[in-house]
């Protein structure tokens, strides 16, 4: 027994004598000075504990680190990436035996940490200078839930995360606390942040599940997010099955703003300006892919629902679109020609009609885009507007939309086109069909819907450069020809021109009596934006009445001369030339006394001034039929000249 004793007396000396050792190691400087050249040599960056290190001995002790930091880069904005004023840990004794970490509680007293990249795009945080740091941290870094070590409780005492980008211009100061939350009282992590994000006011307000719950594989972590940017708003809220992998999501997103072009700085996808829009769906996440599921909402008068998809694993971003708008309101379209949604309009007229906002070939080329769309019901006061169809592809800067397809006044217009903004001056190419369009119909809410009729058609084939709608269509070249059979016009419309020149034109007839148009041509050569007519024929019962002059889609000028032909020289003989002058917002009508085109008596004839037109003849067979009245006086024509 005193043998026993006196064992028992030496192990007590010796467990008392190491644990006096393991207080001194721990709270002396060596083991400090261990921690740091250890930690400095792995992150490549001096790691410094400026304070003591202090612990509680138990089955659990608590280690207290004071005054902890992690050096910034060279570049950076502060000395510190990271300082912790004090960091307290406890540990389970018997667990760390059992080769599990088990941490009870881990607090943190006023961390800052910056985030930030410099000019380059360089960020703080990759460690990309020392290899051996970064193997570090990946091999550290936890790759599956249930290998985020066991934290009961993490408390953040008035924490706080900056982040700086000036290649995105984001400038952003967040404070970061835990609290209890009210809801059966779980634990929650909160991060509320301020500052600026390309160049607009940010806010954002993060609450999620406790860091305890990242281990409970059976458990889907919850999560809700609130941001707004300038006067964008986001929020996401539900939960994910694996948040270390952003796995497994089932989170609705809501998105609402002012502008879907402001989503470019948040997401890059270059979408032209529109009116306010407010959208709804599920957000989903699958490898490198991020979906907007099953979404409904309104843009301007609009509807809009569909999916969307963004893939980030390739060299460029891909956004992939089905688009539907049961009811959609085309001022709603304005931005994507070019001029600014209705509710964005200025105030001030500079008396121009072509839309000559520029293209931003910077967003352009940000992005590829593959997206369908498919307006059911246009809605348009003035245009009988029926549907829109179309399929974009955008790929490194090359836009094309093919097919592009569109009903109007019980026709259409299809065809396609091209924008390609690879080189510093955009270029464009339309080549668009019109078919069966029945002009009744651009009337039928106005006085005159009951005494205008015909059914046209046509070819639009141009191609110009230019950074906006405007100047492409002011250096275009190509052609523009229009076909109209079987048609008629309201004499009261030429009344509002003008009664002298209803009279001139030999239109001199009672208010509820229409003037009958056998054939209406229209062909005019486009070069540099200046449209001159090569054959352009009204083709009435008694008279047919000529068009020559031109148009400057640059400038927006017409000068044109009108001249009627009498198919009896005994009917009406004396009539005068007129003159259509002034500009696309303001035209002018006058009569001009004198012969605006020198035509000798033959030139009245059907067969000359139809003859012209024989090359017409498969336009008029697409856009009109062969049973039409053009048609017929063509091959009339053809005839009687051969």
């Amino acid at each position: 027994m005193r043998i026993l004793k006196w064992v028992g007396l030496g192990l007590l000396v010796v467990l008392l004598l190491l644990a006096g050792g393991i207080y001194f190691l721990v709270t002396s400087p060596f083991i400090k000075n261990q921690i740091v050249e250890r930690s400095s040599a792995a992150a490549g960056r001096e790691v410094a504990i400026d304070g003591d290190v202090e612990i509680d001995w138990s089955l659990t002790p608590r280690i207290r680190i004071n005054k902890l930091r992690v050096a910034n880069t060279e570049w950076g904005r502060r000395p510190d990436m990271v300082s912790i004023d004090r960091a307290e840990v406890s540990i389970k004794l018997l667990d760390l035996l059992r080769g599990r970490v088990t941490l009870p509680e881990v607090r943190l007293i006023r961390p800052k940490v910056l985030l930030e990249k410099n000019a380059d795009g360089t960020a703080n945080w990759t460690f990309g200078e020392n290899p051996a740091a970064a193997t570090a941290v990946e091999a550290t870094a936890p790759d599956e839930r249930q290998e985020f070590p066991v934290i009961g409780k993490l408390v953040i005492d008035d924490g706080t995360l900056d982040y700086h980008d000036p290649t995105q211009e984001i400038e952003i100061s967040s404070k970061v606390n835990t609290a209890v939350g009210t809801a059966g009282g779980a634990e929650q992590t909160t991060l509320r942040g301020n500052g600026r994000f390309a160049g607009e006011p940010f806010t954002l307000e993060v609450t999620a599940g406790a860091l305890l719950a990242l281990r409970e594989t059976d458990k889907p972590y919850p999560v809700s997010v609130n941001a707004a940017v300038g006067q964008t708003k986001l929020t996401v809220d539900g939960t994910l099955q694996d948040p270390l992998k952003m796995s497994g999501p089932n989170l609705e997103m809501d998105l609402r703003g002012q502008d879907l072009a402001d989503l470019f700085p948040l997401f890059g996808i270059p979408i032209p300006p529109t009116p306010v829009y407010a959208l709804s769906g599920k957000l989903t996440h699958e490898g490198d892919v991020w979906a907007f599921k099953g979404f409904s909402g309104t843009v301007g008068d609009s509807d809009l629902s569909g999916d969307f998809s963004l893939d980030v694993g390739g060299e460029r971003p891909v956004a992939r679109a089905t688009l539907v708008s049961q009811k959609l309101d085309f001022d709603d379209l304005a931005g994507f020609i070019g001029a600014p949604p209705d509710d964005k309009a200025e105030e001030e007229d500079d008396g121009r009609v072509l839309p000559d906002q520029p293209v931003n070939l910077e967003r352009l080329r940000a992005m590829d885009m593959e997206v369908s769309f498919s307006g059911e019901e246009v809605l348009a006061p003035g245009l009988p507007l029926d549907d829109l169809q179309t399929k974009l592809n955008l790929e490194d800067g090359r836009l094309v939309l093919d097919p592009l397809s569109f009903g109007i006044a019980s026709g259409t217009v299809d065809g396609r086109l091209i924008l390609n903004g690879r080189q510093a001056v955009s270029s464009v190419r339309a080549d668009l069909r019109i078919s069966q369009l029945n002009l009744q119909e651009f009337f039928k809410e106005s006085e005159f819907a009951n005494d205008m009729g015909g059914t046209f058609g046509g070819h639009i084939d141009l191609t110009g450069e230019g950074n906006s709608f405007a100047e492409i269509l002011g250096s275009s070249d190509g052609s523009l020809a229009i076909v109209m059979g079987g048609g008629k016009f309201s004499n009261l419309l030429l009344e509002v021109a003008g009664i002298d020149v209803a009279e001139a034109l030999g239109f001199v007839l009672t208010e509820d009596q229409p003037v009958a148009a056998r054939c209406v041509v229209a062909d005019f050569h486009v070069r540099d934006g200046l449209m001159r007519t090569k054959t352009a024929v009204i083709d009435t019962t008694d008279t047919n009445i000529t068009v020559e002059g031109a148009i400057d889609l640059g400038t927006e000028a017409m000068e044109l001369g009108m001249e009627a032909h009498p198919k009896d020289p005994s009917l009406l003989s004396a009539r005068s030339p007129v003159n259509i002058t002034g500009t696309f917002a303001s035209p002018e009508f006058g009569v001009d006394p004198g012969p605006l085109v020198a035509r000798g008596a033959a030139a009245a004839a059907l067969g000359v001034l139809l003859t012209p037109l024989a090359a017409l003849l498969p336009m008029v067979e697409l856009g009109l039929g062969e049973d039409s009245p053009c048609y017929q006086l063509i091959h009339q024509a053809q005839e009687s000249k051969g």
